[in-house]
């Protein structure tokens, strides 16, 4: 099978933007502690290090949270307020009984909750650190998807040299969502609801690129 020029043309640009991962993702914030563990199965206390890098929008808290005992790097969210930052996040996989961890961080101080699968805390610890403000941050340009909607293009089968493969007579669609997941579809009639749907993965775009289905 081949796809016509114009679905190809449209793969090429998509996979064009794929350099764009390797761009490093600048956050806003930074807050640099360390702070007592001790932890079932220690025979002493653990000393945890640990690097919170976040961004804030409308009070939503987005980021990561790394450290030298329990994770390499997680993503945390949480959020903000007059009463401070909440974070929280979940642990890769769970250490001496802890699955997860939460901070409150509020005019210097910190606190920090050591948390099993139920939720419960197991260990908390209290320290003063300061956030700083990364000066050198620039917001992320928010994508444009121009021309979201639903377009159609077609297939054609060129090559089956065993007779395996059974190409649909009708219904060829290319969707390129606001949220940039890319699917094929067949048998489209008017809606892609209960269809069958073959996921093509998601794609960084860059601003103001076209984005729909062909």
């Amino acid at each position: 099978m081949s796809i016509s020029i114009r679905l190809m043309t449209l793969l090429i640009l998509l996979c064009s933007s794929l350099e764009a991962l390797a761009q490093e993702k600048s956050y806003q914030y930074q807050l640099d502690g360390t702070y007592p563990a001790n932890l079932p199965g220690l025979s002493s206390a653990q000393s945890i290090r640990f690097t919170l890098n976040w961004n804030e929008k409308k009070n939503v808290i987005e980021g990561v949270y790394k450290d030298n005992f329990f994770t390499s790097k997680s993503p945390v969210s949480g959020t903000s307020g007059v009463q401070g930052r909440v974070f929280s996040l979940k642990l890769p996989r769970i250490m001496q009984n802890v699955s997860q961890i939460s901070l409150t961080a509020n005019a210097g101080s910190v606190m920090v909750f050591l948390k099993d699968v139920s939720a419960m805390t197991v260990e908390q610890a209290s320290f003063q650190a300061a956030v700083v403000t990364n000066e050198g941050y620039k917001p992320e340009t928010e994508i444009v998807c121009e021309n979201c909607g639903l377009y159609r293009g077609s297939l054609s089968k060129i090559s089956d040299s065993n007779n395996l493969c059974s190409l649909p007579d009708y219904g060829f669609r290319l969707e390129i969502t606001p949220e940039n997941k890319v699917s094929l579809y067949f048998y489209y009639s008017d809606s892609t609801i209960g269809i069958p749907t073959h996921s093509l993965g998601s794609y960084p775009f860059q601003t103001t690129q076209h984005c729909g289905i062909l």
